[in-house]
């Protein structure tokens, strides 16, 4: 590292430092801090998985010890709460930490339970309302959807002038749009329906097959993953090698899914655009369509 302000010995200007010991806000501090946590972990008998290199497990007479890092914010998870107290003193007797009891906040998600019921949420409630804020909409007026059912856009819609599209940029709400449709569109395209679900198809088989095998280390088996898909179409590419003159443009390494369908570890079935609950993500639909769909994954309302 260059020497310090102050401290530059004279004749010796064009030295630099030898860095012994890595601090902290260097490029290089994150991965030495990796590095010391992980070597300290397996030698502590914990293991990293081969999914997610943020988390370990070790396993101790049957029940599975887990903890997730994210830089410096820790999760531990664990039945015994006695192993908690112990895995605690294990990582305070090296590491300077500070311990926040029981998880109610991490990565900005906070954590709900309801032992009674043995239910426990997720939500990013504070996330959404700081976006709110950011974007001028806190006094905005409470709606089921974020667009009417009947409302359709076309691209004459969009501005023609450059006034005009000054303009629209000065709109919060269209700027807080254009953040979501970016993390939403993925990077690929297709040039046909079929195609466009294929591709959507083969991503969800590479995501689900990563998260089956992470949960497998968390001790959870599952033999096969049932994959939905509302296009007949591409249901059949995925179950019938049958070359046909429509289909031929499609990239081969497309097809991988055939073979992870052929051994059994997914499952392709057909869904009824009714119990789609991507529509809500991809169409304007209704208050009614859209709470069915929130039920469908799942998502509710928590009450305060």
């Amino acid at each position: 590292m260059a020497q310090l302000e102050g401290f530059v010995n004279v004749g010796d200007e064009d030295k630099v430092g030898l860095l012994r010991k890595s601090l902290y806000g260097l490029k290089q501090s994150p991965k030495q801090w990796y590095l010391r946590f992980d070597e300290f972990m397996v030698r502590n008998g914990f293991s990293q998985s081969n999914f997610d290199s943020c988390v370990y497990v070790k396993w101790v007479d049957g029940s599975g010890i887990f903890l997730l890092l994210y830089v410096d914010d820790m999760l531990i998870a664990l039945k015994n709460k006695n192993e908690i107290h112990i895995v605690k003193r294990i990582l305070e007797s090296v590491f300077e930490m500070k311990d926040m009891g029981t998880a109610k906040k991490i990565l900005g998600m906070e954590i709900t339970r309801d032992r009674r019921r043995g239910e426990l949420f997720v939500s990013q409630g504070g996330y959404l309302r700081k976006g709110v804020v950011k974007f001028g909409m806190s006094e905005s007026k409470v709606v089921q959807t974020s667009l009417a059912a009947h409302f359709k856009l076309f691209v004459s819609m969009s501005p023609k002038t450059e006034e005009g599209r000054a303009s629209m940029k000065r709109i919060p709400y269209a700027s807080a749009v254009g953040v979501s449709c970016a993390i939403t569109t993925g990077s690929c395209t297709g040039s046909s329906t079929t195609e466009a679900e294929d591709i959507a198809t083969t991503e969800v088989v590479k995501e689900s097959r990563w998260l089956k095998g992470l949960i497998h280390e968390l001790g959870i088996v599952q033999n096969e993953v049932e994959l939905f898909c509302d296009n007949q179409s591409a249901i059949h590419l995925t179950k019938n090698e049958m070359f046909l003159e429509r289909t031929k443009h499609i990239d081969v390494k497309l097809h991988f899914i055939r073979d992870v369908v052929a051994e059994g570890s997914v499952v392709v079935e057909k869904m009824h655009t009714d119990e789609n609950p991507a529509d809500m993500a991809t169409k304007a639909v209704t208050g009614i369509k859209f709470r069915h769909c929130c039920d469908l994954i799942n998502v509710a309302k928590l009450s305060n």
